[in-house]
C-alpha cells in the first residue's frame, strides 16, 4: 500500500476533506502530504494561507512534488512594505496576474497564497475578466484605441519590448508581451485590420509561429472601474483640503504637488505601482484573492502564525504610511493591507493546521 492509499484509509482524511475543525501537522510536508491526498481523491479546489512566502513557497515546492505542477499555483507578494509600495517585482506581479486569470477560467487548482498576497487589494473578479481582451487576425481594431487600452490595463509604452508587461507601436506593428504568453507577440496591420499575428523571440526578433488569435491580460492588479475612475481625482483632493488643516504650509504645498501628479496620472489612464497605497481609499468596494477563489476549502497553515503575520503587517504599514504622511509624501487615510479579521470569520468553517 503506498503512501497515498494510507492517507485515504486514515480517519483524518475525511474529516479533513468536510473542514471539520483544526489539525495538528507536523511541518510543511506534512499539510502538503494531506492536501494532496485530499485532491487526488477527490480533484476540488483549494486555497492555501501561509504566515509568510517562504512558508508558501516551501508549501508549493512540495506539492508540485506530489501532484502534476500544473494543478498547483503559487500566488505570491512582497512582505517588505518598501518594496511592496516603491519598488515591486515585476515578476512577482506578472505571476500574481497569471494566477488570477487561472482561477477565473479553471475550475479545480490549489492555490498556496502568503499573508500579505491575501491581504492585498485587489480588482473585482468580474471587472479583470472584463479587462481581458482577444486580438483576432483578419479583424478592424484602431491602433490608437488599442494603445489607450493597454495603458488603462497598466501596460508600460516602451520603444523595444524586452519584458512582459509591455508594449510597442512602430508604424503598423504593435508588439505585445501579455503575462499568459511564454513570448511576446507581433501584430502587423494592414490600414485597422490585422494582417498577421505571430510570436517571436526577444533575443534573435526572429518569428516563433503563427497566430489567429491572442489573448491580452491586464498587465496590473490595479484596476479601476469607469465610476471609480471619475470620481478617484475628486476623492484624493477632498482628502488633501482635510490634510491641509494637520500639515503646514510646507508639507501641504509638497503633498499638493504629489496629488497633482496623481490625478494628472490617472486622467491620462496610466496606472503604475505608485497608486497601489491609494488604491484601497480610492476604490468604492473591496476584494481580495477570497472573492477569486470564493467556492475554495479553505486551509490556514498555522493559524497563530497568520494572526502574529498580521499583526505585524498592519502595524509595519501603518508606521510607514505615517512617515510619509509626516513628510508630505502621502495623503492620510491610506491602508496598503486589508486586515485578516476582517476577510475572514475563524469561527465559521474554517480548517486550520498547527
Amino acid at each position: 500500500m503506498n503512501l497515498f492509499n494510507k492517507l485515504k484509509s486514515n480517519s483524518v482524511t475525511p474529516l479533513f476533506e468536510k473542514k471539520m475543525g483544526h489539525f495538528v501537522v507536523d511541518d510543511n510536508n506534512g499539510i502538503a502530504l494531506l492536501v494532496a491526498s485530499s485532491f487526488k481523491n477527490k480533484k476540488e479546489p483549494y486555497l492555501l494561507i501561509t504566515s509568510n512566502l517562504y512558508k508558501a513557497q516551501q508549501i508549493y515546492s512540495s506539492l508540485v512534488s506530489f501532484l502534476s505542477k500544473d494543478d498547483v499555483l503559487l500566488f505570491p507578494s512582497d512582505e517588505l512594505i518598501r518594496a511592496e509600495t516603491i519598488a515591486q517585482s515585476k515578476e512577482m506581479a506578472a505571476h500574481r496576474l497569471f494566477v488570477l486569470n487561472e482561477i477565473l477560467n479553471r475550475s479545480n487548482v490549489i492555490v498556496i497564497a502568503n499573508l500579505a498576497s491575501v491581504c492585498r487589494y485587489l480588482p473585482a473578479p468580474e471587472l479583470f475578466r472584463n479587462r481581458t481582451f482577444s486580438i483576432k487576425k483578419g479583424k478592424r481594431y484602431q491602433l490608437d484605441y488599442l494603445r489607450r487600452r493597454l495603458i488603462a490595463n497598466g501596460y508600460a509604452c516602451v520603444n523595444k519590448v524586452d519584458q512582459s508587461l509591455q508594449f510597442a507601436i512602430r508604424g503598423d506593428v504593435l508588439d505585445i508581451f501579455s503575462v499568459n504568453n511564454d513570448n511576446p507577440v507581433r501584430i502587423e496591420f494592414f490600414d485597422d485590420e490585422v494582417e498577421s499575428m505571430r510570436y517571436f523571440d526577444l533575443a534573435k526578433q526572429t518569428s516563433i509561429g503563427m497566430l489567429e488569435e491572442v489573448i491580452i491580460l491586464p498587465a496590473s492588479d490595479i484596476l479601476f472601474s469607469d465610476e471609480e475612475k471619475l470620481n478617484s481625482t475628486e476623492k484624493l483632493y477632498k482628502n488633501l483640503e482635510k490634510d491641509k488643516d494637520v500639515l503646514g504650509l510646507t508639507l501641504f504645498e509638497k503633498l499638493r504637488d504629489t496629488v497633482d501628479d496623481l490625478a494628472f496620472t490617472l486622467s491620462e489612464g496610466q496606472i503604475d505601482e505608485k497608486f497601489y497605497k491609494y488604491y484601497g481609499y480610492l476604490t468604492d468596494n473591496h476584494y481580495s484573492i477570497f472573492d477569486y477563489c470564493s467556492n475554495y476549502k479553505k486551509v490556514f497553515v498555522d493559524y497563530n502564525g497568520i494572526i502574529a503575520s498580521n499583526k505585524m503587517l498592519q502595524n509595519d504599514s501603518h508606521v510607514y504610511l505615517d512617515e510619509l504622511y509626516e513628510n508630505g509624501k502621502a495623503l492620510s487615510r491610506l491602508e496598503i493591507y486589508q486586515d485578516i479579521n476582517r476577510l475572514v470569520d475563524f469561527n465559521h468553517n474554517i480548517t486550520t493546521s498547527n
